[in-house]
């Protein structure tokens, strides 16, 4: 049996400056994806279907050459990835195209097909053709056009709606666009656009400065609307809850509000969003939200009403409950309060059976610094590889004394793979 090192007093003062939490947890996931098995995948919802369009398109259409609708002609690959056509123009949205009734595209695909067939009908922008010697082969005269975005900026077969709210945003000059203006214009493709352009333009109100004074009050009751819209996209109405609590726009409360109720799809997303707009939770609001069957509500209970739950309650949190994701920040909100008092109660997670719960573990764990590797070494004897792989994690992110320690693991311990996994946390070649 591999037992620690003996310790001298005056180790602790060697230890290696924490890293930043972002590289950190970066590198703890990679710590725990290489030494573990992949997790159970958690069901989301679909996705926003972006091969009808990209989102891209909203901003590059702001600076593009031209922004076109168009009937595309023989789409043909012509090298490995470059694809081109002739483009039927219907409609020039902004710049440019010379005049011409018919203009040639290009854009390029990786590992599958043209995504434009014959006849159909495209709204793009557009840039002029890279100067490059491989466009140069494909447009030897230059005499045509790439979609703009890296071939992103595309929306098939736009509705008139789509298309004059768009022509509207693009007629704004760019000033107003930071302004009143644009945000109004934004605030209603939102609410009636294409979905693709609609969750770009939730991100383009993200950029108004002063977004909560800028909007007025039909600018508020777009966004009111496209919340409530069960008909809208899942995604594009969580951007515009994100959109809500982030820029601190309270004249929105109530719609957030409305969707923040037990059966709504939204109810999780709209509490967090409220939470967060109000500053927290009340207590007797966390205590009924943990109680529910959704751990998505026990998540936002945990992540905003932390300060109203006990330690007790916290620590049974992180080892019993079915959530992986509650389990998660309820480590972490132990330990944030607690630090090292919490090391006992938060050692359960290092061996939780998914890695974001492992995780979030290392990384609060890690983040106490040298003090904590006493107790981490204290719980390597008599553990398979498989059971360490957050202990040695946290060793490595705690500082200089649990390097040391992982590299006395990595040349000493009996258990080849307890050896192997040592010397793959500490990012070096696996030893035979």
């Amino acid at each position: 049996r591999w037992h620690p090192r003996v310790r001298h007093p005056g180790d602790h003062h060697r230890h290696l400056s924490l890293i930043s939490r972002r590289r950190a947890g970066a590198v703890v996931a990679g710590a725990l994806a290489l030494a573990s098995a992949p997790a159970r995948a958690v069901e989301a919802p679909a996705p926003l279907d972006t091969r009808q369009g990209r989102p891209e398109l909203l901003e590059a259409a702001e600076t593009a050459l031209a922004v076109v609708i168009g009937i595309v002609v023989r789409p043909t690959q012509i090298d490995e990835h470059g694809y081109r056509a002739s483009l039927a123009v219907e409609r020039v949205l902004r710049g440019d195209v010379g005049g011409k009734l018919r203009i040639e595209v290009g854009w390029e695909e990786f590992g599958r097909g043209s995504r434009f067939e014959n006849g159909e009908r495209v709204l793009l922008a557009l840039e002029r053709v890279p100067g490059q010697t491989l466009w140069v082969a494909r447009f030897p005269h230059r005499e045509g056009y790439v979609i703009a975005a890296r071939f992103g900026a595309f929306l098939r077969d736009p509705d008139p709606e789509t298309t004059d709210l768009l022509d509207r945003y693009l007629a704004t000059e760019p000033a107003s666009r930071r302004a009143a203006p644009g945000a109004a214009l934004l605030s209603q493709i939102a609410a009636r656009a294409h979905p693709v352009l609609a969750v770009a333009a939730v991100s383009r109100l993200e950029i108004v400065p002063g977004l909560a004074g800028r909007l007025d009050t039909e600018s508020r009751a777009a966004l009111a609307q496209a919340l409530a819209d069960t008909g809208r996209p899942r995604e594009l109405r969580e951007a515009i809850l994100e959109l809500v609590a982030a820029r601190d726009l309270h004249r929105l409360r109530p719609a957030v509000a409305a969707l923040a109720v037990p059966g709504e799809l939204m109810e999780a997303a709209a509490l967090a969003a409220r939470a967060r707009l109000d500053g927290g939770i009340s207590e007797d609001e966390v205590v009924r939200l943990l109680g529910r069957d959704d751990g998505a509500v026990r998540l936002v209970a945990v992540v905003h009403g932390a300060d109203a739950i006990g330690d007790g309650k916290l620590a049974r949190l992180l080892r019993a409950d079915r959530d992986a994701e509650v389990r998660a920040a309820a480590v972490t909100a132990l330990l944030r309060r607690r630090g090292l008092e919490a090391l006992d109660d938060a050692t359960p997670a290092l061996f939780d059976p998914h890695p974001p719960v492992r995780g979030a573990a290392v990384l609060q764990i890690a983040a106490l610094g040298s003090e904590v590797v006493p107790a981490l070494e204290s719980l390597i004897p008599g553990r398979t590889a498989e059971d360490l792989t957050g202990v040695l994690a946290a060793l490595r992110w705690s500082g200089a004394d649990g390097v040391a320690t992982l590299t006395t693991l990595a040349r000493e311990h009996p258990d080849q793979k307890v050896r192997n996994l040592a010397l793959l946390t500490l990012g070096r070649s696996r030893s035979h």
